[in-house]
């Protein structure tokens, strides 16, 4: 770990900064409904509705721990990861349309340009969640997706199962993440940014 700051506070075996949170809470403040809403919210995101590899029975205790303030779980996840404005919806529509299959189709990457988000009327916030839309495509191991943000400059998220770590991946182009869900900016044309993350991406597929 590259640690940073006066205080570093590192447990390798939590699903997310959620459960770390909730430890330092507990010896602040009593939890109330305000606070436990919001940790459930970062922990459901970081484990994907707790889908990903890195929710462990802890996570899942915790998460029925919070659950137990009373608010309203169902509709809070319905909002965090299924329902979208039409724009999101467009959007995820043209991403899936214009994505690309390589390395064997394990893989898969889509591109929304900076021309296109100013013809829906999109923000980065309308990015959310086409990732995860990408991933689920049977058959493929990583996905990846972009969005410019400026010339020649790229938000990058990573996406994967078991047998591709985009943490490695993504700190390689110094951003971060976790194995299964990472992320980084880069800088160059569409495709440098595909054929470089795409030798990093492959040598883990072929266990090189």
């Amino acid at each position: 770990f590259e640690f940073f700051g006066k205080e570093n506070i590192v447990r390798p075996e939590a699903a997310a900064c959620g459960e770390l949170m909730l430890d330092i809470l507990r010896e602040l403040t009593p939890i109330t409904p305000e606070i436990a809403l919001p940790l459930y919210v970062a922990i459901s995101t970081d484990t994907g509705c707790f889908q990903y590899s890195n929710t462990t029975p802890t996570t899942m205790r915790i998460g029925a721990d919070l659950l137990e303030y009373g608010f309203d779980a169902p509709n809070l996840i319905l909002d965090t990861f299924y329902r979208k404005t039409y724009v999101q919806m467009q959007i995820l529509g043209r991403a899936l349309l214009e994505s690309i299959r390589f390395l064997d189709n394990r893989c898969i990457v889509s591109m929304i340009d900076k021309k296109t988000m100013d013809f829906y009327g999109a923000t980065s916030k309308d990015m959310d969640g086409i990732i995860n839309q990408l991933r689920n495509i049977r058959g493929i191991h990583c996905a990846i997706f972009l969005y410019q943000i400026d010339v020649l400059e790229y938000k990058v998220s990573l996406r994967s199962d078991e047998l591709v770590d985009v943490s490695v991946v993504a700190q390689y182009f110094g951003g971060g993440g976790h194995k299964r869900a990472a992320g980084c900016i880069m800088r160059g044309t569409f495709h440098d940014c595909v054929n470089n993350l795409a030798v990093h991406i492959e040598k883990q597929l072929d266990g090189v």
